[in-house]
Parts: structure tokens; C-alpha cells; sequence
């Protein structure tokens, strides 16, 4: 799906409808200011819900070859990332 790009005043004056129709089609909202992306509103996914990646780095699978060459690396990834509950981002 394609993202919705809105200006600033349009996103302002009409936030609860740009908020709706981000959720109910899974599509990220882009905010513009003079034809320049500033911010993007993407939609909410509960913690224990699937979603259905249709694009990004989910699209590859399985067609990455030789993948045992790195799979315990990510596999110690995944596991650490399950214990934390917060995580600090640096900016």
C-alpha cells in the first residue's frame, strides 16, 4: 500500500479523519511541510497481535542463501530483545 501524504494545515484541521483512515487501511500517514516529508503517523499494533508485512525487509524471506552462517547471531538478538521491556534510543 501506498502512503498518505497530507500537508501540516490538512493533517491539523483534520486529524481524527487522517488518524482513522491510517488505521483502518494500515498505511503510514506522511506529514509535508512545503513539499518536504517532516513527521510520519504510522498505526498502532497491540503487543501479541501478527500483522501481515507486505513490504520492507519481511518481503525477502526466505530468499536470503546461506543464512545458517549468521542464524545463531540473530537468534541471540531475538532472544535479548524478548527480555526487555524499555529500551533507550539515542538520538
Amino acid at each position: 500500500m501506498t502512503d498518505i501524504f497530507v500537508s501540516v494545515a490538512e493533517f491539523k484541521a483534520k486529524l481524527s479523519k487522517y488518524l482513522t483512515a491510517g488505521r483502518s487501511t494500515n498505511r503510514r500517514i506522511v506529514i509535508m511541510k512545503r513539499k518536504e516529508p517532516i513527521a510520519a503517523v504510522i498505526p498502532y499494533i497491540k503487543r501479541g497481535t501478527k500483522s501481515t508485512p507486505t513490504d520492507g525487509l519481511a518481503s525477502i524471506a526466505g530468499t536470503w542463501t546461506d543464512l545458517e552462517d549468521i542464524e545463531p547471531f540473530i537468534n541471540t538478538a531475538v532472544a535479548s530483545r524478548k527480555t526487555e521491556e524499555y529500551r533507550e534510543v539515542s538520538p
